[in-house]
């Protein structure tokens, strides 16, 4: 007696902050081996075929709808739909800059736990901002200053 091609455990529905990675997965049974093949809006995506599906990095134009082709010898089964939304992280809450006699300027913002911060400098409003420092985990950042800075204009960032 064959056995019956089936999905098991479909891919779930997902909310990621943009900039996170994303995972789908399927579990499936069926004669082996199994092969997967994953699509974005009903469009096979080239070499994505495990039984996981990893988005690294998600951004805005990766929402929409995600599926899987399982085939085995017997023929093939679509799994359900899952729908990935990406939403924006959330803003830094506040910041506070103190300037210091020695030229040193600290920033200071509320961190969030499991979260970098990117800090960002521009000599106008309007930019262009350069990027100062990444990769920061705690919710400050001193920055030298030379006499010749009359100002400096500065964004925190959390991919």
């Amino acid at each position: 007696m064959p056995v019956v091609l089936l999905i098991t455990t479909p891919p779930a529905d997902a909310t990621i902050e943009r900039g996170r990675d994303a995972r789908f997965s399927v579990e499936a049974q069926g004669a082996e081996p199994l092969e997967y093949q994953w699509q974005f809006e009903r469009t096979d995506l080239p070499g994505e075929d495990a039984p996981t599906l990893t988005l690294l990095h998600v951004t805005p134009a990766q929402a929409g709808l995600y599926r899987v082709r399982v085939r085995d010898s017997n023929g093939s089964v679509l799994s359900s739909e899952a729908r990935l939304s990406v939403t924006e992280p959330p803003e830094v809450g506040w910041i506070t800059i103190a300037i210091e006699a020695e030229g040193t300027i600290t920033l200071c913002w509320q961190a969030l736990i499991e979260r970098t911060y990117s800090v960002w400098v521009a000599r106008d409003s309007a930019g262009p901002y350069t990027l100062l420092i990444s990769g920061l985990t705690e919710g400050s950042h001193t920055d030298a200053v030379s006499g010749g800075d009359d100002s400096r204009y500065y964004r925190v960032s959390s991919p």
